[in-house]
């Protein structure tokens, strides 16, 4: 978990008075750490500590040992108190220091107090500060009243002890007698850790047990106040103005269908979400409704006097605001809509990756089919190319077949090398795997996809892919991290023959880990974009079509000046094509012979296409040039 210093949260770090004569309302803060180090000269007098400093050398040869006292209250019940007890354990561990003077262990004065933070996490601005402390060398001993103070976890200990063993800082319970330089000593640390992790965790299951006894009891236990509804007694009762909105809302639906176009209707009539004002004084909510937020609307059973808990809904305490015949149709409306769109996001023949792919803003592309001459040709395209008035300047139509073979091939390439593999998998996945294992399911996932029209390559396709995104300079792949280790082990499954585990795709929350493709692109002269594979290692691929174009050019420049045609009209006869088409294509009967030889071994650049060779106003004579021209020389 990442840590948050101490200085992050405004008023999180504060200077904290000595124990005799400060104000109680300093007590208040969640954190409260002393920022009062020695040499910045604040606390105690610089004459005071050097003299302690001096009464320390003295008693061992010179070397003092700077204890820095930590305590943590997991809650903020009681810190407003006197003496509370963060207090108590600073006392115990003060005293403790003192009994300690013959050794030379002094205390400093900074004050790292945690009130009101959980031990079962890291992000705690006072210990935070601690470990800065221990870093910079302003720290030989930490001194806590109980091993659960510092933490409840078992993994965020481990890291704690090491980087007290890298800066040669010891570790001090005063309840507790063990020493960590021996193995029993670790030993017993580690047993006294497993309780308190037991311990918190045995206190978690007793709250979500209460929790859940709540809500089968109807009771509202708390959390964001549904917009509708605000708190008496901790209790949802009615508020009328904000009620008619909710009405308002489930109107609209009923009446168009459509969450898009409810959110229009909402910004045209001027409905936001309700305005609260909290505790604190800070005044939210005003702001238009997100779709994401209507969507959670219309699906809450709060709005017909239920609670939900873990899938299951009980009769609720308060009122309903949504009579029960306009609820039943606003779902029904809801799962049809739902059934359209899993069924049309379902992978195919012809759009491998449907509903995975989106431009550089987030705008999602469609799968797209367009016919001519009774060929159906297939695409990814942008909103903006499908809608008149649309933006079409920056809108994507790529071809899918194209682009999928792509993202197959670098992903085969990618995974299926042992070295890349382990640099995507979970560092925490690659914890007993021997390198001989990921060498073997790099391979396995090479091998399954090379068949990407096969059942166990669309499976693991859905199960690593979560987005692809279409960039002007590139393609960037986003891999469900957590599915990678258990996907290569699918794919080593199926290897051998085995079912493919009826799995899930990779939850939305998942951590993901970005893949980048070389690639470049292309402009089409309709605004749209032409994908254009930039790899080396660029496998062949032969357009029929461009090949027919050339060979068409050849047989024109032939049969020009013999018995078949004199002229150019007469071939344009001959073939019933315009004058001007013969021109242009018999041009391209100059093209330089390793140019043709790529064409004819399908080399060539992608965005060389048959229509742009044709639609060429003047192609150069020189080979140079040409070659420059049609991007085989950059």
């Amino acid at each position: 978990m990442q840590r948050q210093q101490a200085g992050d949260r405004p008023g999180a770090i504060r200077t904290r008075l000595s124990a005799v004569g400060r104000p109680s309302s300093l007590r208040r803060t969640r954190t409260k750490v002393v920022a009062e180090r020695g040499r910045q000269g604040g606390g105690r007098s610089g004459a005071s500590q050097d003299s302690n400093r001096s009464t320390a050398r003295a008693l061992v040869g010179g070397r003092s040992v700077r204890c820095a006292i930590y305590t943590r209250k997991s809650t903020e019940e009681g810190l407003d108190q006197a003496f509370n007890s963060l207090d108590a354990q600073r006392e115990a561990c003060a005293a403790y220091i003192r009994s300690q003077q013959h050794e030379g262990w002094m205390e400093l004065p900074t004050h790292y107090d945690d009130g009101g933070f959980s031990g079962g996490s890291m992000d705690r601005p006072a210990l935070a500060a601690l470990l800065d402390d221990i870093r910079a060398g302003r720290i030989d001993t930490v001194v806590v009243y109980k091993v659960d103070r510092l933490t409840r976890s078992l993994a965020d200990f481990a890291r704690i002890v090491e980087l007290f063993e890298g800066q040669g800082v010891s570790f001090v319970s005063v309840t507790q007698q063990f020493n960590t330089t021996t193995s029993m000593g670790r030993l017993t640390l580690n047993v006294l850790l497993s309780f308190a992790q037991f311990e918190r965790e045995v206190t978690a299951e007793r709250i979500r047990d209460k929790i859940a006894a709540s809500k089968k009891k109807g009771m509202w236990m708390g959390g964001a106040v549904p917009i509708g509804y605000r708190v008496e007694d901790r209790k949802l009762v009615i508020d009328a103005e904000a009620a008619a909105t909710v009405r308002r809302i489930f109107e609209l639906y009923l009446g168009l269908g459509s969450v898009r176009e409810v959110k229009a209707a909402c910004d045209g009539q001027g409905i936001v979400t309700s305005i609260r004002t909290s505790r604190s004084g800070r005044m939210t909510g005003g702001a238009s409704f997100s779709r994401g937020h209507l969507y959670w609307l219309l699906r809450n059973p709060i709005y017909i006097g239920r609670v939900k808990h873990r899938g299951q809904t009980y009769e609720g305490e308060h009122e309903p605001i949504i009579e029960m015949a306009m609820w039943a149709a606003v779902q029904q409306k809801l799962d049809a809509s739902a059934r359209f769109h899993i069924a049309s996001s379902a992978p195919s023949d012809t759009h491998l990756f449907r509903k995975r792919f989106v431009d550089g803003a987030g705008r999602p592309l469609h799968a797209t089919k367009t016919s001519k001459n009774g060929r159906h040709y297939f695409y990814y395209t942008s909103r903006g190319l499908m809608v008149p008035g649309g933006e079409k300047e920056r809108g994507w139509r790529v071809p899918a077949g194209q682009l999928d073979t792509l993202i197959i091939r670098q992903l085969a390439k990618a995974l299926g090398d042992p070295i890349e593999l382990a640099r995507l998998l979970d560092p925490e996945d690659m914890l007993g795997l021997e390198p001989a294992v990921i060498a073997d399911r790099s391979t396995c996932i090479r091998d399954v996809l090379s068949r990407p029209n096969d059942a166990p390559a669309r499976n693991l396709l859905a199960l690593l892919v979560r987005r692809i995104r279409l960039l002007d300079d590139g393609i960037e792949i986003e891999l469900c991290r957590d599915q990678l280790c258990s996907g290569a082990g699918e794919a080593e499954r199926s290897q051998r023959g085995e079912a493919w585990s009826d799995r899930q795709g990779s939850a939305e929350q998942s951590p993901t880990v970005l893949l980048r493709l070389p690639v470049r692109l292309g402009r089409r002269s309709s605004g749209a974009r032409l994908l254009v594979d930039a790899s080396p290692e660029r496998q062949a691929c032969p357009d029929q079509a461009l090949i027919e174009l050339v060979a068409r050019a050849h047989r024109w420049n032939r049969m020009l000046g013999t018995v078949e045609a004199a002229s150019i009209r007469d071939i344009a006869a001959r073939e019933h094509v315009e004058e001007s088409e013969i021109s242009r294509v018999i041009a391209l009967s100059c093209l330089a012979p390793d140019i043709i030889d790529a064409i004819l071994d399908g080399l060539h650049p992608p965005d060389l296409t048959a229509n742009r060779l044709k639609r060429m106003s003047r192609l150069p004579l020189d080979w140079s040039a040409q070659r420059r021209l049609l991007g085989f020389e950059t």
